[in-house]
């Protein structure tokens, strides 16, 4: 059988110009290799920028 490997993420998206928000939920594979590059370029930036504080 397939291990499911996605994994739910809550995405707090703008309901309208009044700064309403309502909560979408968006499914990630935490497997795909997008997913990890994605996630190492996210980790090098949060690095420099505790670097620069």
């Amino acid at each position: 059988s397939k291990k499911n490997n996605s994994h739910p993420s809550t995405h707090i998206t703008p309901k309208s110009e009044n700064m309403s928000f309502i909560l979408e939920e968006i499914d990630i594979d935490l497997e795909a290799s997008e997913t990890k590059v994605a996630s190492l370029a996210i980790q090098n930036k949060f690095r420099h920028f505790q670097i620069k504080k």
